[in-house]
């Protein structure tokens, strides 16, 4: 009993310390000039390193539902990776940033190796996404407030980009973005599963949200547009499908609210249709960022026609003007695709399904609102660096049914 309690204690603790790393990279202007290296890569490292002795001392590597799809994809990603690398090499198309990127990737792939084989891996990454909300809504949120209160500017942190675009302290509000874009629909998901503390999730939901639009990142807006229209789709449609005795309910359901829909449709459809336009042009045409994104996922596809089956290995291939510029797609399929090929792109297509498929058989739909959220982030930008992604879709394929056999209400 000592042992168990024991043992608990330091899943919390471990708990604590990984979100406390997670959310410390995205602290990206902390990091040291001219390397990919801060607080949270460092941390995150430390965290391992503990569990990967943690766990030779208890002797307790666990393949769980998790450890052979996780691995399985790591292995044909690192192996694609490679076989790219060398074609990257012997055509001289290989970028002097192919030994960061390299790392980065085998480090993400370690992170990730080690949590999956942990004793009670889904409960340790699920009480770690739990801490991850409470500390992104405190951390962030206090570094809103201070950059409220003073010039803009916490020590050697510049809170504002551009002077109005929050970004805390992160390099560029989209990166900050990255760490919000999943986690009120994760909040929420968290909280219909039964856990305590509910009014601390759903209030850091609304302020993560809050923090979220202030960033001004229309990749993050877009995708939360596509999650809420899905979300309100499944709302109609349980509502409409779920049986009941009571006449008055079913046809509020069946009847009342699909004709008020229709009717909205047709009365407000156009304008709205127009709104959308027009704002879809503005944001497509801002800064030429439209035009410019267009112009490099081509690119980065004809890339991919030259080395179609592994790519061409870690590294950046898509450019502005140019195939083999050297520059990101902004587009995490494309990106990935460059390099690692049809193999590479496949088994990362295979992992979000399964990704989304684990969290539809926990009934969670709030968790799968949050991958689908994510998966929509990473068309518009490239993110497969970045620990936090990983331990995103590593937390959603974590989720297991609720006690209670009923699926969520509206979530």
């Amino acid at each position: 009993m000592r042992r168990a309690a024991k043992a608990l204690d330091g899943r919390s603790l471990a708990a604590i310390a990984l979100a406390t790393a997670i959310l410390l990279t995205s602290a990206t202007q902390l990091r040291i000039a001219g390397t990919p290296i801060g607080p949270g890569e460092a941390a995150l490292a430390g965290c391992i390193v503990v569990l990967v002795v943690w766990t030779a001392r208890l002797a307790a590597v666990c393949v769980g539902p998790l450890t052979r799809p996780w691995l399985l994809f790591w292995a044909i990603a690192l192996a694609a990776l490679a076989m790219g690398w060398v074609i990257g090499i012997v055509s001289g198309e290989s970028i002097a940033a192919s030994n960061r990127d390299a790392v980065a990737y085998v480090f993400c792939a370690v992170v990730v190796g080690v949590l999956v084989v942990q004793p009670m891996s889904e409960d340790l990454i699920e009480d770690a996404l739990f801490c991850l909300i409470l500390e992104a809504a405190l951390v962030i949120g206090g570094l809103f407030v201070l950059g409220l209160a003073s010039n803009g500017r916490v020590g050697p942190i510049q809170i504002w980009y551009e002077a109005i675009r929050f970004r805390a302290w992160a390099a560029n509000p989209n990166q900050l973005a990255l760490l919000l874009v999943p986690l009120p629909w994760f909040a929420f998901a968290l909280r219909h599963r039964g856990r305590r503390s509910g009014l601390l999730l759903i209030g850091s939901a609304v302020v993560l949200a809050g923090l979220g639009f202030a960033t001004g990142s229309d990749a993050l807006l877009v995708s939360w547009a596509i999650g809420s229209l899905i979300w309100a789709g499944w709302l109609v449609v349980s509502a409409a499908a779920r049986p009941t005795r009571s006449v008055r309910r079913a046809a509020v359901a069946r009847v009342i609210i699909p004709l008020a829909i229709l009717f909205a449709a047709i009365v407000e459809g156009p304008s709205a249709m127009a709104w959308v336009e027009d704002r879809g042009f503005r944001i497509y045409f801002q800064g030429g960022q439209g035009p410019d994104r267009v112009a490099r996922w081509g690119f980065g596809l004809e890339v991919l026609a030259a080395s179609p089956v592994v790519g061409f290995g870690p590294g950046s291939f898509s450019g502005r003007s140019s195939a083999f510029a050297a520059e990101e797609a902004h587009n995490t399929p494309v990106d990935w695709a460059t390099s690692t090929g049809s193999i590479g792109l496949t088994a990362l297509a295979f992992l979000e399904l399964w990704v989304v498929s684990r969290c539809i058989r926990a009934r969670s739909r709030l968790a799968t609102l949050a991958v689908l959220s994510l998966i929509a982030f990473m068309g518009l930008h490239y993110m497969l660096r970045q620990p936090i992604t990983w331990f995103y879709l590593l937390a959603a394929s974590a989720m297991r049914p609720r006690p209670d056999p009923a699926p969520e209400a509206g979530g």
